[in-house]
């Protein structure tokens, strides 16, 4: 049997997640405490690692939905070949 099929849902990494969402959280907090010296430094840093999270996310979803818009377009020129109805066809006619 294999690893993956014995390993417990959640498992270590939720809790790795989980900790760092909490780690998060106190360092935000603390950050209020600190002297603009060193938060606006460390919020230039972070916007910067965002922005670049945010950049590699449009990269992966906007390919996957032209696809997907690609997909539909021609699964409805078959259709319309065939000579099925797209109303009929969403209805289960």
């Amino acid at each position: 049997m294999s690893d993956v099929a014995t390993r417990p849902i959640g498992g270590r990494s939720s809790w790795l997640v989980l900790g760092a969402l909490v780690v998060g959280l106190l360092l935000g907090a603390l950050s209020l405490k600190l002297g603009d010296g060193v938060r606006d430094p460390a919020i230039r840093v972070m916007a910067m690692a965002g922005g670049l999270w945010l950049d590699a996310l449009k990269m992966t979803v906007i390919p996957l939905i032209i696809a997907l818009l690609i997909t539909g377009i021609v699964g409805g020129a078959d259709a319309a070949r065939a000579g099925a109805s797209p109303v009929g066809r969403s209805c289960g006619s």
